[in-house]
């Protein structure tokens, strides 16, 4: 690994890089699950590099995800549905 001096502070037009690298990801079907200022970087040129892939991943738009359960419901079914479980 190589050691650069890097600027001190984000080139104007890091959200512009940001969303070039996010799209790019997406379109080759991955997701970056850790997105934070910590987990990028920025070269001599002021060029944006991602770091710390552990949360990334290839993704499956047709899987469809049950995420409720006896003790959390999603906010999509409602603050005035009642639990039967919790009675």
């Amino acid at each position: 690994m190589d050691y650069i001096q890097a600027p001190r502070h984000a080139p104007p037009d890091v959200h512009a890089q940001m969303e070039k690298i996010l799209h790019l990801l997406h379109s080759e079907g991955y997701v970056f699950g850790d997105l934070r200022k910590p987990n990028i970087l920025f070269d001599e040129q002021g060029k944006a590099k991602l770091i710390d892939f552990n949360w990334c991943g290839q993704y499956d738009m047709n899987i469809v995800v049950n995420v409720h359960s006896a003790w959390y419901v999603g906010p999509w079914y409602g603050a005035s549905r009642t639990d039967s479980a919790s009675t």
